[in-house]
């Protein structure tokens, strides 16, 4: 009874761990990096044409995506194992332990696979600035929690070095 109640609140915990957690700050409208610093950018007044927000997908997965999946099926299987333990006797135990343990890693590695992907994803706006004489550009960028895209007819500043460009406010 004792490891079954040990199994019960250790799930209980890796679902809890399994929520969102909060997501670092992204480069946006008002976050830089720190490499952006005490550099020169390019600025151009613009206004904001159109604003929609959209979701940003990171398309590179990172090797800690790989070690989550792994952690993910071996703590899901062990689970699995000791949960399917409790249930039957003798042969039936040993397929209560075996189905266990692979619907275990299977759980497992959709908690991971839900973690990763919240991890590498979130919530960004797609503004078209018209700057005048120099035509209209469209650039995706982070949006924080908190921050809220500009409306349509906002004065905004483009300011970037090269390919990375941002839209904030005026």
């Amino acid at each position: 009874m004792q490891l079954f109640r040990t199994s019960l609140l250790f799930v209980a915990g890796l679902t809890l761990a399994a929520c969102q957690a909060p997501q670092a700050q992204m480069p946006s409208g008002s976050v830089y990096r720190t490499s952006e610093a005490n550099t020169a950018m390019r600025v151009a007044a613009c206004t904001v044409a159109q604003a929609r927000y959209v979701a940003l997908v990171d398309d590179a997965p990172s090797s800690r995506d790989g070690i989550n999946q792994a952690v993910g099926i071996g703590i899901g299987a062990a689970l699995g194992n000791a949960i399917g333990d409790k249930i039957g006797g003798g042969s039936g135990r040993d397929l209560a332990k075996g189905l266990g343990t692979v619907a275990g890693g299977v759980v497992g590695s959709q908690v991971a696979s839900n973690v990763n992907t919240n991890r590498r994803s979130g919530t960004g706006v797609e503004y078209t600035v018209d700057l005048g004489a120099n035509g209209l550009r469209t650039i995706v960028q982070n949006l924080n929690p908190g921050e809220g895209a500009m409306r349509p007819g906002s004065a905004c500043v483009l300011t970037g070095n090269g390919a990375m460009v941002r839209v904030r406010p005026a």
